[in-house]
């Protein structure tokens, strides 16, 4: 296994990041925290948009649409720690999530069977760590089944984002405001952005009126880790574009479903 793990963590950090930075493919796409639309999320009155909070968009629409949860372990993370490279922002453990059929197939297999309650706790419990919720880039129905719950330092496709400047093609339909007077500078943004795009601006006027928290928003994924971590809500996500992905999601002339 630790073979066969060392493999994989070659293909993840050498082949796969220039690779997609090169194609441009889209992987993921972020969903956004568990109380986004109630506590986040702002709109932009200046743009068309065409929906101002799409069902795709949001975590929570799993836990709306089905009533079986499961998760299993991170893959990537998994195989960094076999080969002695563990993730710093969570463990292994805390990794994939699966809703309806999906989640069944899994439990049957011997993983935990969650309520929604507990569902909704583990998905908190992620983004406490800083993690960012995945979803198949160009699906909004089929993408429901499974999240990915990543990080940037072991999932193939944020470090390709992260390395090589590709925000672009994963990023979702919201950028992150924020509130300075709101914010008290404690630096948990920061700390917990996965894509390391959140500075603090130190001051140079004498009475500190010039010190922020900046966000980088060229290279922002709109992910709403630095949101649901901020104790002070001072960060709203603003919806600035309406990219719909396609309906079905297929693989040769099949749909995801179809597979399944």
């Amino acid at each position: 296994m630790k073979k066969v793990a060392e493999l994989y963590r070659w293909f993840f950090k050498s082949f796969l990041p220039p690779f997609l930075a090169e194609s441009k493919l889209k992987l993921f796409r972020p969903r956004l925290p568990v109380d986004a639309k109630e506590k986040l999320i702002e709109i932009d009155e200046s743009l068309d948009i065409e929906s101002q909070i799409l069902p795709y968009e949001l975590v929570s629409q799993l836990i709306d649409n089905y009533d079986m949860f499961t998760y299993i372990p991170c893959q990537c993370r998994l195989i960094a720690e076999y080969t002695g490279e563990p993730c710093e922002v969570a463990p292994a453990e805390m990794g994939c999530f699966l809703a309806g059929e999906g989640a069944r197939s899994a439990i049957e297999g011997g993983f935990p069977n969650l309520n929604k309650e507990e569902a909704i706790e583990y998905l908190r419990k992620t983004e406490k760590a800083g993690l960012i919720h995945s979803c198949v880039a160009d699906s909004s129905i089929e993408s429901t089944l499974f999240i990915c719950n990543c990080c940037s330092c072991h999932c193939g496709a944020l470090v390709a984002a992260k390395e090589h400047k590709y925000y672009a093609t994963i990023a979702s339909n919201y950028v992150p405001k924020i509130n300075n007077e709101l914010c008290t500078k404690c630096e948990i943004c920061l700390n917990k952005c996965p894509m390391g795009v959140i500075y603090h601006k130190l001051p140079n006027e004498p009475d500190s009126s010039d010190e922020h928290m900046f966000i980088n928003e060229e290279y922002c994924l709109g992910c709403g880790v630095c949101a649901s971590n901020c104790p002070n809500n001072a960060i709203k996500l603003v919806k600035v574009r309406d990219n719909i992905p396609t309906e079905k999601y297929k693989i040769g002339t099949k749909t995801f479903s179809e597979l399944v």
